[in-house]
């Protein structure tokens, strides 16, 4: 028989009670009575109020592994609001090949691509998870003749088309426009940037010459 002590604040405490013949149990079995205190090799550590499981980097966050009690780890963390992609096109080698048909905007020059999710060959961003987005974009085009074409952007996500502005005027000297719109999305739809002219003359279709388009998560579902 002996006696059960713990270290608190550099001064051993006495916790025993009556003492025992096995007052410390180390394995998987529940002890007998008499043991006071037991390590179970045989469990997994559970989460208690005011503590954190080991290890982690800096800037992951605590995050659900599953729906089972405790099950949490450090895991990278997409913050909200920052630019998840963000690409541009510039100059006026576009040319808007057909009227009344909606056209993805082929981006030539992507600065922000987090998780390579932007799909080069199809012109499309790939979410990378489901939540809202908000998505912005801009654009500056001219007219190849004097015309007064119904002119209109969006975003699609695959056959879902979300109007974000619309002009009835563009110049051979040029018209600017800007818009942005949250809509939601799940992991893995396809998002596009799309350009619409009315009916025109072949000579009169539109030059593209600045567009950007840029995507950032607001909130995750």
């Amino acid at each position: 028989m002996g006696v059960l002590r713990v270290n608190i604040g550099g001064e051993w405490i006495d916790i025993s009670g009556n003492g025992g013949t096995d007052e410390v149990r180390v394995g998987s079995a529940e002890p007998p009575a008499g043991v006071e205190l037991w390590y179970d090799t045989d469990d997994t550590p559970e989460l208690a109020a005011g503590l954190l499981p080991a290890g982690g980097a800096a800037g992951q966050v605590l995050a659900k592994t599953s729906a089972v009690d405790y099950a949490a780890a450090w895991q990278n963390q997409d913050a909200l609001g920052s630019l998840s992609f963000y690409a541009t096109r510039t100059g006026s080698d576009w040319l808007i090949p057909t009227a009344s048909t909606w056209h993805a905007v082929p981006l030539n020059n992507v600065v922000v691509n987090v998780g390579n999710a932007w799909q080069a060959a199809s012109n499309e961003w790939k979410a990378p998870k489901s939540g809202f987005i908000e998505v912005t974009a801009s654009t500056c085009l001219v007219m190849s003749a004097a015309a007064s074409p119904n002119f209109m952007v969006g975003i699609w996500n695959g056959a879902v088309e979300y109007r974000m502005f619309q002009a009835v005027t563009v110049t051979t000297t040029g018209w600017a426009m800007s818009g942005a719109r949250v809509i939601q999305v799940a992991a893995n739809d396809l998002v596009s940037l799309k350009v619409w002219i009315a009916g025109q003359a072949p000579s009169n279709y539109i030059f593209n010459q600045y567009t950007s388009f840029s995507v950032r998560y607001v909130g995750v579902t």
